[in-house]
């Protein structure tokens, strides 16, 4: 498990630096988890610290034995944020922000239409690793950073050719508008509508305004309040 330098660290607000008993945790909750499953271990436990300010982001290799034959897979876990999600909680059944999302994915891979990750399993129990989480399976491949912003720095500016910027734009729109092809009355995603089954964008945004103003507690933030008037 290697240390990461301190000035990655500031540049992560998701970061918990003692994760020391991830790895025993993750072994219990996975001989649970998957059927039959014993002599769980679990190593190479790491937390990227480039990206990510929803969720904290766990990489690791879990290895473990089912009648008789050794599996391993590399895995990834989304953990809850200690602080609150970064959007608003539009309804009860979203409230745990990694549950939300392993929710979601489940309903985009069922219905096809964009590459997810395979879930492995959700857990709400904030016990486990001291808040709710999901692991799924890990996808290899380079991912554009926050800090600093991935058109500023990093291997889409430094490697990456016209065509290879082409592609990741290209592909995350037909990803974007194959979740948009939904049907969310059919997926059944109703848990997902705050207004009713109105879910207009004025609705949403009157959403997004109180969230604004929750969290701003008297302040003011002139530039965010023109921004929503300007959508309105």
């Amino acid at each position: 498990m290697s240390e990461v330098p301190d000035d990655e660290l500031a540049n992560s607000p998701k970061f918990h630096k003692d994760r020391s008993a991830y790895g025993p945790a993750l072994e219990a909750w996975l001989g649970r988890v998957i059927v039959g499953a014993s002599d769980v271990e679990i190593s190479d436990l790491n937390v990227p610290v480039a990206t990510g300010f929803s969720n904290e982001t766990v990489m690791f290799t879990a290895s473990w034995t089912v009648a008789g034959q050794r599996h391993t897979e590399r895995l990834v876990g989304r953990i809850e944020p200690g602080d609150g999600a970064l959007f608003p909680t539009l309804t009860p059944a979203t409230a745990v922000s990694v549950g939300l999302q392993h929710r979601a994915m489940e309903v985009v891979a069922t219905a096809g239409v964009a590459p997810v990750p395979v879930t492995i399993a959700y857990e709400a129990d904030s016990r486990v690793l001291g808040l709710p989480f999901f692991v799924m399976k890990f996808i290899a491949g380079k991912v554009p950073g926050d800090q600093p912003r991935y058109s500023q720095a990093g291997f889409l500016v430094d490697e990456a050719t016209p065509d290879d910027r082409h592609r990741m734009v290209t592909s995350g729109l037909t990803a974007m508008a194959g979740i948009h092809s939904i049907d969310w009355r059919t997926a059944d995603l109703g848990w997902l509508d705050p207004t009713d089954g109105k879910p207009t964008t004025a609705a949403h945004l009157a959403i997004y305004r109180q969230f604004v103003v929750d969290q701003l507690a008297g302040r003011d933030d002139p530039v965010i309040h023109a921004a929503l008037d300007w959508l309105d």
